[in-house]
């Protein structure tokens, strides 16, 4: 069974990638956890490993799931970590620096994308434990916008630059 399948676990997945952006001090522009994996564009911060900064997330959202998953999903947790020297996660991620606004935004649709891909639902704002609906309610705070959707459809191109003249956000996946 796949390590974020209950609702419990992705829930606690999903709300721990916010404690741990506060707590790490990275900023979040779009995020999704799938069933046994997360894809998240991010900013560092200053001096900050990208290495560095996903072994933390990664350990966090593993000790987070053990706390509310069943004992079916414990007991694939336990299992995985016995076979990989205790690991939950795959060895590494796959990063990727973005410095073009198009580039930037491809990635926020692939990661909002990744579940209809999947066959999870059918259209991004369906699937729970996603920014997308943040996106396309115009809540995101991920550029500290507010806006309504015309308002911030009509800035969006100033707001990325605006991120990306600030630092280079970091694609993440896994």
């Amino acid at each position: 069974m796949p390590l974020f399948a209950e609702r419990a676990a992705a829930d606690s997945v999903t709300a721990g990638l916010f404690e741990d952006a506060d707590f790490y001090g990275f900023d979040i522009h779009a995020f999704v956890v799938m069933p046994e994996h997360f894809h998240l564009l991010l900013t560092l911060p200053a001096l900050c490993k990208i290495s560095e900064l996903l072994d933390r997330i990664k350990s966090n959202a593993a000790r987070r799931t053990l706390h509310v998953c069943s004992e079916c999903i414990a007991a694939e947790m336990d299992k995985r970590r016995r076979l990989n020297s205790r690991k939950v996660w795959q060895r590494g991620f796959r990063s990727v620096q973005i410095d073009k606004e198009s580039a930037f935004l491809q990635k926020i649709e692939y990661i909002h994308h990744n579940p209809v891909k999947r066959g999870l639902c059918l259209h991004p704002c369906e699937y729970a434990w996603s920014s997308a609906i943040f996106w396309e309610q115009a809540k995101w705070n991920g550029y500290r916008l507010v806006l309504s959707l015309d308002e911030r459809v009509a800035c969006w191109p100033e707001a990325v630059r605006a991120c990306l003249q600030r630092s280079h956000p970091t694609g993440v996946a896994r």
